[in-house]
């Protein structure tokens, strides 16, 4: 299995044989034999010369040479004054062999460098990584990736480190490699290759180490593995989410193509390469505005939106255009212009003034040859007129739609891409056609095609003929008509019945397509607050069901529809706590009048299941809106309702009635029931439990509520026992968890060390100890595998450092074991976080570590030692506080009104004024900074402990 770690693209390429295909214009040709009889000549010069004035004969030959050889070229000074840039095809260094002769882009006059041709100077470290191989596992037009490793604490992390090349490393590359580490730190999302560390080496040349992927690209893998159509959509689902998390952190990729996203064995695609990345993100200071101006024309051209070569601007639908050409190759085994000659100028002009053939075209007999076709259809594991069949409609209209030449025109965002596919998936209609009934009722007969006669589908078709929305019918439709002529002498009670199941039909599927995507893609936005567009949404689709309904009055199920999602609106509302966008008091008005309808409907239709699991939504969304002390009620009613629904339909409504069992017994327990509670928790366990190991992680949160309710009422004995039982719950599901799952688990196994730890401290003092070296080596591998996680890297670690003070009360007051866990995770956690983020997170992490460990030290200074050691220790001690008072000043800069921070920098102040002396002038410019900074964060809250650490500590130095 290869490993290829990006470097602006390098390692080896998975190439389709259309992509490979050269130019054939003949003066291209020849030119490019020149070229290769000049080897030690920049091939840009050779070009430039030969090419005269011509410079749409350069842009070609460039392109040729790029395609060839990857090697990004000089800016080239043409006759007339007038400067070209070599972006016309910016294909990385790597990506395919290099010319005869050749082995990387030296100058005639270059002495050869360790990093080219057959010899490399191998790095022994690169920060705390040790250099694993002999070799870079890749190489680019920048630099070189090593795969690297770090062992500590037991634990080993393989990485791919990626260094810039001596040759490269001017302002501008070194600005954009600035601007991908930067990047890289901004994303935390399981499908793309996460940043690792970052630094400098000695001779100021730029390193960062990011996750090692092993795998192979996604066509190679889907190729090999014989993917399913289906899978293969599946999988590029999980790409586009992930492209959709970088747009979230306002970062654009620029250049997605199977070459940037690799597959695991385990089948987890892996996003890499932000090298050209576009930010239009402030919080990354600027960076990113000056590289992109390098980097626009850099692009992939068989992968590139149309707007990348005109310079027009690029934003977020760019990648949306190279999502859907990703996924045509994966579905097609062709790209979308795979008729074009291969060179920059012909694709462009292919993108700015043609279509793409339809996916389903592509894989047409009358579009490749025969082994093609045998290849297509091995690779699939399907036929190829199957494959064809299995692409012509949705499949050929949402790509298309993705690859529409204005961006405006194409989906706008990845999600928005994904939701499609998704409907397709899930056989609803798709929102890249239009919703006429003809092709909203095809897809309801091909879900649900069991459920008719062929006498109904035949009524079905004259019934659509009179219908004034329907311009063309399908070939097949027509026929089917004209066969079923006769159908029209049937009798007017048959024709009436038809006509009802016809808008049976269309309200089941309006109903169905509300529930299914609507109501989800809802959801979603609301909890990516994205509320304006949830609220329009929303009544978008109100005024659908209410159309409906006219159509088909009094029809539950419609009504059901309707007031859910007129509570979905009383949520959006209730989200919008601001008053400048609304409020509760209006979330509440709108839950009332849902209650008055619902209570005329339930009237009407008092055996509807639908309209009674609206009645417990309504109950749900009630409780939530209350103040905790007035919850219990509607959670009652809530648990009453579903139950009841249960019952009436049998549907298994338990998982629901366990998440609303927890909540009541979460009250009950703050209201001292704990009898009343316990007895909830087990309802609530029984109804988990029948969902067998999918419901572990659930049942385990539930067993540590329970162990504590015993331990209260002074059961120890069943506490331990459900708490250990929690226990192996996440270990089983630290076992089998993917990556980012194996951190939650991890996490939640942390969690469960310290719940033991705190059971245990009294009765069973050694085993709790251990219980708590465990907890906190768990929260250090956490962060250690993921440190730019907020929770995992910072809370945390903060959380765990302070925890770590237990260790003396268990050591009877020894500080060593104390002393070494601060500082690893100050060695291991903080320090290459600093290197790589140093934002507000990390230096908050610093300087608290810092703190620690100076007042562990000056209570040891203060208990005694020789003079010797005394001087020594005291300016280690200063030397630590110097630092992070140097990163606290800075620090409060980056914060706004934090009085806990602005306690703790006076604090590693006023500590400094003790080591110096309170009688030397700078311990006095500490000691008056350090009140100035008491006062400060008086100001900003009072009563932390903190505050009063300080105030004690200057007490105490005032009357020394």
């Amino acid at each position: 299995m290869a490993c290829y770690a990006r470097f602006g693209g390098a390692g080896p390429r998975h190439r389709t044989p259309e992509r490979t295909t050269m130019s054939t214009d003949a003066r291209v040709a020849d030119i490019l034999s020149k070229i290769r009889a000049e080897p030690d000549q920049r091939p840009a010069d050779v070009a430039a010369r030969l090419c005269g004035d011509d410079e749409t004969l350069l842009a070609e030959v460039l392109a040729a040479v790029e395609s060839m050889t990857g090697e990004a070229a000089a800016t080239i000074e043409l006759d007339h004054d007038r400067t070209v840039e070599q972006t016309a095809a910016a294909t990385p260094i790597s990506d395919v062999p290099p010319l005869p002769g050749r082995r990387g882009s030296e100058n005639a006059d270059s002495k050869p460098r360790s990093h080219r041709g057959g010899r490399f100077r191998r790095p022994d470290r690169v920060g705390v990584f040790q250099i694993d191989a002999e070799m870079p596992i890749g190489r680019g037009g920048f630099g070189e990736v090593w795969e690297g490793s770090r062992a500590e604490g037991g634990f080993r992390q393989r990485v791919a480190i990626k260094i810039l090349s001596r040759s490269t490393c001017d302002e501008t590359v070194v600005k954009r490699f600035e601007l991908e580490r930067q990047v890289l730190a901004s994303l935390d999302h399981p499908d793309i290759a996460r940043l690792i560390d970052g630094g400098t080496l000695e001779d100021d040349r730029p390193w960062l180490a990011m996750e090692f992927v092993e795998g192979t690209t996604i066509t190679a893998f889907c190729d090999r593995e014989r993917l399913s159509i289906d899978d293969r959509i599946r999988l590029t689902m999980r790409v586009a989410m992930a492209v959709q998390h970088a747009h979230e952190n306002l970062v654009v990729h620029r250049d997605i193509k199977p070459d940037n996203v690799m597959v695991t064995p385990n089948g987890d695609p892996k996003l890499l390469d932000f090298g050209i990345a576009k930010i239009v993100n402030p919080d990354l200071g600027g960076l990113g505005s000056r590289v992109t101006q390098v980097g626009e024309g850099v692009l992939t051209p068989d992968y590139a939106a149309p707007e990348q070569f005109t310079g027009d601007s690029i934003g977020t639908r760019a990648d949306v255009y190279s999502l859907g050409v990703v996924l045509y190759e994966l579905l097609t085994g062709r790209l979308p212009f795979a008729d074009a000659d291969r060179g920059y100028v012909s694709i462009r002009d292919a993108k700015l003034e043609t279509e793409p053939l339809r996916p389903s075209e592509a894989v047409s007999t009358a579009s490749i040859d025969a082994a093609a076709a045998k290849r297509i259809s091995t690779s699939r594991n399907s036929g190829i007129d199957r494959i064809r069949r299995r692409l012509d409609g949705d499949i050929d209209v949402i790509i298309l739609k993705a690859l529409r030449r204005e961006p405006s025109r194409r989906y706008g965002s990845p999600r928005e891409f994904v939701e499609d596919l998704q409907r397709h998936l899930d056989g609803l209609p798709v929102e890249a056609r239009p919703e006429s009934i003809a092709y909203v009722t095809t897809r309801f007969l091909a879900r649900h095609r069991a459920g008719f006669a062929v006498s109904v589908a035949c009524l079905l078709a004259i019934a659509f003929a009179s219908l004034a929305t329907v311009a063309v019918l399908t070939t097949r439709a027509t026929e089917q008509q004209l066969e079923l002529t006769s159908a029209r002498a049937e009798t007017e009670a048959a024709r009436a019945d038809a006509a009802e199941q016809v808008r049976t039909a269309l309200a089941d599927l309006e109903i169905e397509a509300a529930a299914s995507g609507t109501e989800s893609l809802i959801r979603s936005l609301q909890e990516a607050n994205q509320l304006d567009t949830a609220s329009s949404l929303s009544a978008l689709m109100l005024d659908r069901l209410e159309r409906v309904g006219r159509t088909i009055p009094d029809d539950a199920t419609i009504q059901a529809r309707k007031l859910g999602l007129e509570l979905q609106q009383a949520r959006i509302q209730w989200q919008r706590r601001n008053p400048s966008l609304g409020d509760a008091a209006a979330a509440a008005a709108i839950r009332s009048e849902i209650a008055e309808e619902l209570e005329a409907a339930r009237i009407e239709h008092p055996d509807s299941i639908d309209l009674l699991l609206v009645a417990a939504q309504l109950a749900m969304e009630e409780a939530d809106a209350m103040p905790r002390s007035e919850r219990l009620p509607y959670l009652e009613a809530a648990i009453a309702l579903f139950t009841q629904a249960g019952s009436s339909s049998g549907q298994d409504f338990g998982r629901q009635l366990a998440m609303l069992g927890t909540d009541r017994a979460d009250l009950l327990f703050l209201a001292d029931d704990l009898e009343g509670a316990l007895e909830q928790y087990e309802t609530s366990h029984a109804f988990h439990a029948r969902r067998g190991e999918d419901a572990d992680r659930d049942l385990a949160i539930l067993e540590v509520r329970m162990a504590d309710g015993h331990r209260l009422l002074g059961d120890r004995i069943t506490a331990r026992t459900l708490m250990e039982r929690s226990l192996e719950r996440r270990e089983r599901l630290a076992d089998r968890a993917a990556r980012i799952e194996s951190n939650r688990a991890r996490r939640d196994l942390a969690k469960v060390h310290l719940y033991l730890q705190e059971l245990l401290k009294d009765d069973a003092p050694a085993t709790a100890r251990r219980h708590l070296e465990q907890h906190l080596e768990l929260t250090q591998e956490v962060a250690w595998l993921d440190p730019i996680d907020r929770r995992g890297g910072v809370a945390d670690v903060m959380k765990a450092m302070s925890i770590s003070s237990r260790l003396v009360r268990f050591d009877g007051g020894d500080t060593t074991a104390f002393v070494e866990m601060i500082r690893r995770f100050r060695d291991s956690i903080i320090e290459p976080r600093l290197r790589t983020l140093p934002d507000a997170d990390a230096r908050r992490l610093a300087v608290r570590a810092d703190r620690y460990l100076a007042e562990v030290a000056i209570a040891e200074l203060a208990g005694g030692r020789d003079s010797d050691e005394t001087g020594s220790a005291a300016s280690d001690i200063r030397d630590r506080l110097d630092r992070s008072i140097e990163i606290g000043r800075a620090l409060l800069d980056l914060v706004a009104r934090d009085s806990e921070v602005t306690a703790e920098v006076g604090l590693c102040l006023a500590y400094r004024a003790s080591i110096v002396g309170v009688d030397e002038e700078a311990a006095k410019d500490d000691l008056a900074e350090a009140s100035r900074l008491l006062d400060l964060s008086l100001e900003q809250g009072s009563g932390g402990p903190l505050q009063n650490k300080l105030r004690r500590q200057l007490d105490s130095l005032a009357t020394s």
